[in-house]
């Protein structure tokens, strides 16, 4: 059973992070793209930390090759990366102590028809039960934390909400856009939204 501290800890790294790493970060159209460029034009003051060993850099930050490759603490990882890579991440995630983890890659138990991702599913439940590390998702859009101006929303959602008393958190990410989309246009204040 995980200790109140380690709960709080690994809150902590998903709601409020200071060093962020997105693995399958790259520069070309998609999540990861839309994730960090969201992440820069919001004004996130922590530390932007690509990870894709086919580049150097990403959008002017460097890049490493993994996770555990990066020095000193991660506090939360977004995992954009094809299904058949997740469990290989997660396994550097552990490595590297990463406080939580938010995995936009879908494949999993949401695709009724497919087997084995449900089993994929019960893996991940497995994994966190294991290494006591926070798992949101899999196959979601991302997180905002606007005490933070912390905004990682894949999408064209890249406005600082109001900050507010109300936090949402979706089963699915598109419910984003029809509901907080027009609670923001009448002036209502968030402080979390998750996917």
């Amino acid at each position: 059973m995980q200790t109140d501290a380690a709960f709080e800890r690994a809150m902590r790294g998903l709601l409020h992070p200071r060093r962020v790493a997105i693995v399958g970060a790259s520069e070309r159209m998609g999540f990861a793209s839309s994730i960090q460029r969201v992440m820069m034009r919001a004004g996130y003051d922590g530390e932007i930390l690509p990870v894709n060993p086919r580049y150097e850099s990403v959008f002017g930050y460097q890049a490493y090759p993994t996770v555990d490759a990066i020095p000193g603490e991660v506090d939360l990882a977004f995992l954009v990366v094809p299904n058949r890579f997740v469990f290989d991440v997660l396994e550097q995630c552990e490595r590297a102590q990463v406080k939580a983890v938010n995995i936009i890659s879908s494949g999993f138990a949401e695709k009724q028809e497919d087997a084995t991702g449900g089993e994929r599913q019960s893996m991940l439940r497995a994994w966190a039960e294991r290494t006591g590390i926070r798992i949101v998702g899999p196959n979601c859009l991302g997180i905002i934390s606007v005490p933070n101006r912390f905004n990682a929303l894949s999408g064209p959602f890249d406005f600082p909400l109001h900050p507010g008393p109300v936090s949402a958190i979706f089963q699915s990410g598109l419910l984003i856009y029809s509901l907080v989309m027009p609670m923001h246009e009448r002036g209502m204040g968030f402080t979390y939204v998750v996917t």
